[in-house]
């Protein structure tokens, strides 16, 4: 069975003590989320979380990935 992975990046809006928690990160496969984090930039955020979304996934289990930035 194959479904939509949605990986979501947001700038934070709190007050930063850091830069490394500057963007947050979530990925979601049909709806159930599979990880949370931060990066440093939008980039950084993204790639955490395909890297977490390769380690935990087959390619049989994702027929779609949206990106969603916000």
């Amino acid at each position: 069975m194959s479904g939509q992975l949605t990986i979501s990046t947001t700038e934070t809006s709190a007050p930063r003590t850091s830069l490394r928690y500057s963007f947050l990160w979530s990925a979601w496969l049909d709806g159930h989320v599979l990880g949370e984090g931060y990066g440093f930039s939008a980039e950084d955020a993204e790639r955490r979380a395909v890297n977490l979304v390769t380690d935990t996934l087959t390619p049989d289990q994702v027929e779609h990935i949206k990106v969603v930035s916000g």
